[in-house]
This record gives structure tokens, sequence and C-alpha cells, in this order.
């Protein structure tokens, strides 16, 4: 049953929608419904992109509270999956999320602000904690060009109104909850980036 806050996450989607015309290009594997997503993460305007092309309605695994003076900034944190109230807290949201017809994407990097987008930092093992308890296995899923739209830095306000961004999908699968996961799915999403035509 869906909620007063996916009434207005779906507007602010819809409004971004019409306001854009970004070229989304989509290469790789099928993408499960529901799915849960692992992106490299550059920015808040990851998320929207991502649903966007993806034609999924997304909801996103966040840290802290986000700015929301600073539209779009806001749309991301409307219904976002807490992180910082721990991960059975964090869990029981998602499943929610999931029953309404949500897709879910985590960004395994972790928090850290990053100014170059083709830099793909180490994944943490939160990713697999929510794979596991969730039951869902991982799609991991590279994104490239947010950088181009909205770059970090500048003192830009706002994204473009046009641009590229494109989306390589690998293959879903359910990882092992263990160190080595980590660096597998790090080297996974950074060949995917890689291979962007």
């Amino acid at each position: 049953m869906k909620k007063l806050e996916d009434f207005f996450y779906t507007l602010g989607i819809n409004a971004i929608q019409a306001l854009t015309n970004y070229e989304l290009i989509v290469q790789g594997e099928e993408v499960p419904d529901p799915a849960f997503i692992a992106s490299n993460h550059y920015g808040s305007f990851d998320s929207i992109i991502i649903g966007q092309a993806l034609k999924r309605e997304v909801r996103t695994f966040s840290h802290g509270k986000g700015n929301w003076l600073k539209p779009p900034h806001f749309i991301p944190h409307v219904g976002r999956i807490e992180l910082n109230r721990g991960i059975n807290y964090s869990a029981n949201q998602a499943s929610s999320y999931l029953k309404r017809g949500y897709s879910l994407i985590i960004f395994p990097e972790g928090k850290e602000e990053k100014k170059e987008e083709s830099k793909i930092l180490p994944i943490k093992r939160g990713v697999f904690h929510f794979s596991e308890r969730l039951n869902l296995p991982v799609t991991p899923i590279a994104i490239k060009g947010v950088e181009n739209v909205w770059p970090r830095g500048i003192g830009q306000r706002f994204p473009s109104l046009r641009g590229k961004v494109s989306i390589n999908v690998g293959k879903t699968e359910m990882f092992e909850n263990e160190r080595s996961s980590c660096y597998r799915l790090k080297e996974i999403i950074e060949q995917l980036y890689y291979k962007i035509k």
C-alpha cells in the first residue's frame, strides 16, 4: 500500500523528468524486478538518474539527513532508508518498500564524497548484510556521466537540464557475506564502468 511519502517522491521525480532531457543509455544485463542495485556513487543525483534510466521506482540507502534546502537533494531523501539507525531498522524499512513495489539502491562505497566519478572506492560489507537479510541477490551496475550533468566543486547549485548518462548492468548474483566479496564487487563495478561505450 502506497503512502503519502510515495506521492511526494513520485511528484518530485516526475517534475525532474518534465524539466530535463537527458540521453540515458543502458547496456548489459537485464535488471530484475524488484532489484537490489549496488552502484558506484558520485552525488545525490545518482539515484534519481538510475531510477529514471532503469524505469524503476526506487528507494535509496542513505547516511545523514541530506540538505532539504538544496533541491533536488530532497528527492532521494524522501522515504530514504536510514543507515544511521542500525541494520535492523534499515532492513525493516527496506522490506517495507519492497512490499510496496520499490526496488532498492545501495552505494556500497560508503558515504565518502569523491571528486572523480571514475574512482571506485573500497566496498563496504553492508551490501551483503542487506542482501542476506532481504534474501535478494545483488545487481551490480556502473553509472557514468553524472559528473558532467552536475559536477562537484564548482558551485553549480542545480543540475544541467541536458546531458548524457550511461549505465552498464552486470549479472545479478548472491554474493557470500565475506571480505573477499568486497574486492570482487569492486572489481565488477570497475569493469562495468570502463566498458561503458
